[in-house]
């Protein structure tokens, strides 16, 4: 890389460092632990107000309930019907690696707390790769089963070990192993620098900006850098005083001597650049690792320098007040510090008149005092005698100033209350509550929630977005091909490679108290009742199943899974046995049925026989009918066949006649003659 564009990248670096000069107030961590002011006077009140803690601590609670308490955190919205359950799985896989991989809850507490106390919070995300190191120990072992462990375990190292031959082995095994794991990490603001003067909360565009801490030597070997060049990270790098957080009465820490060279540390800067790299004319997004004053690049192992091209800033940010064109926000300390300062001047001045009302100064003539006077007199137990010597001793009172400083320090509380929305009314500290208007207590109620849900929206729409679009981006992209997780009572085997570039995602902060959405879904489940029992086909099984799962989160159930089925999974349904008067309403039926068809049956075989009868009846007539034709036919054929024989007869005795009559002629004829 040219020595010119190294140069450039350098006095980025050294400029964002610039960045807090004006911007951040590194005293506000102070207010909050309530450290003293420094003009504290001695024998005099030093008393200090915590107001600045007081804020922070009554709206956080309600902050992370808004966030820890929803049926889900974020939602990937799908780009069509046949993305939804895609959607859905993704969500669920962020989801899962955010409060199960990582510990979601101390994340959130953790940066949302810090916001409020110190304007601006960040978080860090990324994959890393952990070198874990674990020693075990086996007993009793057979060479087979010795063989076998040793089999599946990768770098080992074989620290003690017995036995062998025909008596069993005992080793102790130092197993080594490296793998990668996607970490969501809080760090302190002190070690965020960016470029001066940036214009939104959101880090996307930054010119330069990183994080900038103390690293062990054995951790950047770790990372694969090289030797020569960490050697000449400690050698130059500037030794800083510590930060000012840490400098607090409850937090003393002492720079400790290290025996073991792997773990000193030196000062390290992670730094996101944009540069021109190739002439292009565009500047690209460089990840640079460097040391010193931010103006010397680290170098793996290789000699090649640390600078490598990536395509996003791992880093989010958020803040609870945004300031228009400004990075950084406003905070509630920030908001309460002058009414901690101005409370704690009152209470000062209010405890220091009490004393002195209690403890007057003494007025008296010393040469009339006796010599034990001054001992007396500066001995403030309750009924110890005065011996004045016969001198008369006269008590100064102040005038009293609670009836002032009082009614100035309600006003300073609503003050606050009325800066921040934390009223004394949600958080049940209000004595004389009960007696004021339920009307108007909601009123008041809902001002403030409003304050304190516009501060969630804020951190949902800045950070939590950014972070888990961030997280979705990095599976993609990262080297996990396959992740199997139990969602919603299921196990399903995910590849996020195969994952869309998702741009649209809701975070989930409802307007509605938990109990608010909880009677909402018994009276839809009203609704849902009645709609079945007018048997309406607006309600089935799988839409009151959906209600039930819904109503059972807002109780903390993430899953109804081992209390009722989904009615999708189920197999076909069985036919029900029928109780004791459904039986006996069945064997009525059944009876009425019989007798029914008994009826039936028995009219059905009148019409039969009546039918059978008035066809044998037919029958009947018509071989009568039959009979009496072959009777005329057979009669008729008899007179015919008389008649034949009659004319037969005639013709006969008539042939006969011309016969005889022939052979009479005959004779009479002489044959010789002719």
């Amino acid at each position: 890389m040219k020595d010119s564009l190294k140069a450039d990248i350098g006095r980025l670096i050294k400029n964002a460092q610039q960045w807090s000069a004006s911007d951040i107030r590194s005293d506000l961590f102070d207010r909050y632990m309530g450290e003293p002011y420094g003009d504290e006077v001695q024998g005099r009140s030093q008393f200090v107000s915590t107001d600045v803690a007081d804020a922070v601590e009554a709206i956080l609670p309600d902050i992370m309930d808004v966030f820890t308490s929803s049926e889900g955190l974020i939602e990937f919205q799908p780009v069509g019907p046949e993305d939804e359950e895609a959607a859905r799985q993704e969500t669920g896989i962020v989801e899962h690696i955010f409060w199960q991989k990582n510990n979601g809850f101390e994340i959130l507490y953790t940066w949302f707390k810090e916001a409020l106390i110190q304007q601006n919070s960040y978080v860090q995300r990324g994959w890393v790769e952990k070198r874990r190191i674990e020693i075990e120990e086996y007993e009793d072992l057979t060479p087979d089963e010795l063989l076998t462990i040793l089999s599946e375990k990768g770098d080992y190292e074989i620290l003690e070990s017995d036995g062998g031959g025909d008596e069993p082995i005992r080793i102790k095994l130092r197993c080594t192993a490296r793998d990668k794991r996607y970490e969501v990490t809080c760090f302190p603001q002190e070690e965020f620098f960016g470029t001066p003067r940036w214009n939104k909360v959101s880090l996307e565009g930054i010119p330069c900006c990183g994080r900038r801490r103390e690293m062990e030597r054995g951790e950047l070997r770790a990372m694969g850098f090289s030797k020569a060049s960490i050697a000449k990270a400690f050698e130059e790098s500037d030794e800083d005083q510590t930060e000012d957080r840490f400098n607090t009465r409850d937090n003393q820490e002492f720079e400790e001597e290290h025996g073991d060279e792997s773990t000193e540390k030196v000062t390290v800067y992670q730094a996101f650049v944009r540069a021109d790299v190739n002439n292009d004319g565009f500047s690209e997004l460089l990840q640079v690792w460097a040391y010193g004053d931010g103006s010397q690049i680290l170098e793996w192992d290789g000699g090649k320098e640390a600078i490598d091209e990536v395509s996003c800033i791992p880093i989010s940010s958020l803040t609870p007040y945004i300031v228009p064109h400004r990075h950084i926000g406003r905070s509630v300390a920030e908001i309460v510090d002058d009414i901690q300062k101005v409370k704690t001047v009152l209470l000062r001045h209010t405890l220091d008149n009490i004393y002195l009302t209690n403890y007057a100064r003494p007025h008296f003539d010393e040469n009339m005092a006796g010599e034990n006077t001054f001992t007396d007199l500066a001995n403030p137990a309750p009924g110890a005698p005065v011996r004045t010597g016969g001198a008369e001793v006269i008590y100064n009172m102040p005038p009293s100033v609670i009836g002032t400083t009082l009614p100035l320090l309600e006003k300073f509380d609503d003050l606050k209350e009325t800066r921040t929305g934390a009223t004394r009314y949600n958080q049940g500290l209000d004595a004389d509550s009960l007696n004021k208007t339920a009307t108007g207590i909601e009123q008041i109620m809902n001002a403030s929630q409003k304050k304190t849900l516009l501060i969630a929206r804020t951190f949902a729409e800045t950070g939590l977005r950014d972070l888990f679009m961030g997280i979705h981006r990095d599976l993609r992209s990262g080297p996990m091909k396959e992740l199997a997780v139990k969602l919603n009572g299921k196990w399903v085997s995910v590849n996020p490679r195969t994952w869309k570039d998702r741009t649209d995602m809701n975070v989930a902060i409802g307007n509605n108290s938990r109990e608010q959405r909880r009677n909402g879904m018994m009276l839809l489940g009203q609704v849902q009742r009645e709609l079945m029992t007018a048997g309406s086909r607006m309600v089935n099984e799988k839409k009151v199943y959906n209600l039930t799962a819904r109503m059972m989160e807002t109780f903390g159930f993430k899953s109804i899974a081992e209390f009722m089925d989904d009615p999708d999974m189920l197999p076909p349904p069985q036919p029900q046995q029928p109780g004791l008067q459904e039986q006996l309403a069945m064997k009525q039926t059944q009876i009425m049925e019989f007798e029914a068809q008994s009826r039936a049956a028995n009219d059905k075989m009148k019409i039969e026989a009546d039918h059978q009868f008035r066809m044998a009846e037919l029958a009947l007539k018509h071989q009568e009918a039959q009979r009496k034709e072959a009777e005329t036919a057979s009669r008729m054929m008899t007179e015919q066949e008389t008649l034949d024989l009659k004319r037969k007869e005639v013709v006969m005795k008539d042939d006969l006649a011309r016969d005889q009559l022939a052979k009479e002629t005959e004779s009479a004829v002489d044959y010789g003659k002719v």
